[in-house]
């Protein structure tokens, strides 16, 4: 127990240790700004980084689990040490008043097993594959008739994740509970209408889309979604949400046709936000389409080891989880957080069912660097193809993690 003890502190030491060397090089560049390029062009950048450290089964090279040493090995060197998680950078065209343009491009770390930003704890697989080079996120026109209608087309966002982006405004920590674990895209190939009604007690984002997101934004025709979202303001300070995805033939699957349902609460104040919501999700995968993956452990010889977009996943899924963060009063730009998120993919089984609790602190340097300390634990249950029991796999990451923008 002592030396269990003397391990964890030993590595919280480290961590901070890190975190000081890397604040005193950090606040040194913190001078930034958008850049005017004239002509009603400006450019800005949106990087996040973090450096970690995981002690848990996924990075056991002892573990009596159906995990290798060798994997353990592996999963160790990919969780540990510094990340460029993200790294965006957004061209826009103002032509007039009501007419603009954006092209924003990504990148996404690809490690040498093709996993990505979340793995070897978010799942690898949900991110896609081959992005390890620079990417485009979004590029498309957007013209304002009235404060009650925006039309957007192009490659753009879908009516949920980049809300609830903005909504959490941690991004930078890890990416959105169901982005994470696949059940919604944060980009896709479509059309956009936006807008608030009745002085905003109403507002609207919806969306007709290839339904392919932007891993897969090339246009076939075997299949399109629409999807949508409605808030209502009800109260100063609360909004409450429904949101909605109909899609056809994804990936050109016959029978693929998911579904998905959030609804939502947030209540807003100048100091704190508080926020819960719950989800459903079905792939309605039938007939001659590929069968519902089922998380498997990492030793196992078949079977999916992560969240993937590739194929069928979710079976009658439910999911739910709550969020909320506080400024400290009269030090408004520390702020405690915490994060608790839960889902079961497949109805028939607990296989792939995942928890996970985020909690931390951050501190707002100025509007171009935000840091923060975090401690992010997971349980996940996942299938022994071997013998068809499920284990559980709980891991803990600890990191220190900054956005930096301009």
């Amino acid at each position: 127990m002592k030396n269990t003890l003397r391990k964890f502190l030993g590595k919280i030491s480290s961590v901070f240790v890190i975190t000081a060397a890397s604040l005193l090089m950090l606040i040194g560049p913190t001078l930034s700004w958008a850049v005017d390029l004239g002509n009603g062009f400006s450019l800005s950048n949106l990087t996040y980084l973090d450096f970690t450290n995981a002690s848990g089964d996924l990075v056991d090279t002892s573990s009596d689990k159906d995990i290798s040493p060798g994997q353990g090995k592996t999963n160790r060197g990919l969780a540990d040490g510094f990340h460029f998680t993200r790294v965006y950078f957004t061209l826009t065209k103002d032509v007039n008043d009501q007419l603009s343009f954006r092209i924003t491009t990504d990148q996404m770390t690809v490690r040498p097993d093709g996993s990505t930003e979340g793995s070897p704890f978010g799942l690898s697989g949900y991110g896609g594959a081959g992005r390890g080079n620079m990417f485009i996120k979004f590029v498309y026109a957007q013209y304002k008739f009235s404060p009650e209608l925006m039309i957007r087309a192009g490659l753009t966002q879908t009516p949920w994740i980049a809300t609830a982006e903005e909504r959490w405004t941690l991004r930078f920590l890890r990416p959105t509970f169901w982005d994470e674990q696949g059940v919604l895209t944060s980009s896709d190939l479509g059309v956009s209408a936006i807008g608030g009604i009745l002085n905003n007690l109403v507002s609207y984002h919806l969306m007709f889309s290839n339904g392919e997101g932007y891993q897969n934004n090339s246009v076939d025709g075997r299949g399109y979604a629409g999807q949508g979202r409605i808030d209502l303001n009800v109260l100063h300070g609360l909004t409450l949400s429904a949101f909605g995805l109909a899609e056809t033939v994804h990936n050109g699957v016959q029978s693929w046709n998911p579904t998905r349902e959030i609804f939502y609460a947030m209540y807003t104040h100048e100091i704190f936000r508080i926020a819960a919501e719950y989800m459903l999700a079905d792939d309605k995968s039938e007939g001659n389409s590929p069968a519902l993956a089922i998380m498997t452990t990492p030793g196992s010889a078949s079977g999916s080891k992560g969240a993937s977009t590739s194929g069928p996943r979710f079976d009658q899924a439910k999911g739910y989880g709550s969020w909320a963060w506080v400024r400290i009063p009269g030090i408004e730009a520390l702020r405690v957080f915490g994060r608790f998120y839960t889902i079961k993919p497949n109805t028939t089984t607990n296989a792939g069912k995942t928890t996970e609790f985020n909690a931390g602190i951050s501190y707002d340097i100025s509007k171009e660097l935000i840091v923060a300390i975090d401690d992010t634990m997971l349980s996940q249950k996942l299938l022994r193809v071997s013998t068809g029991d499920t284990e559980t796999f709980k891991d803990n990451i600890i990191g220190l993690r900054a956005q930096l923008s301009f």
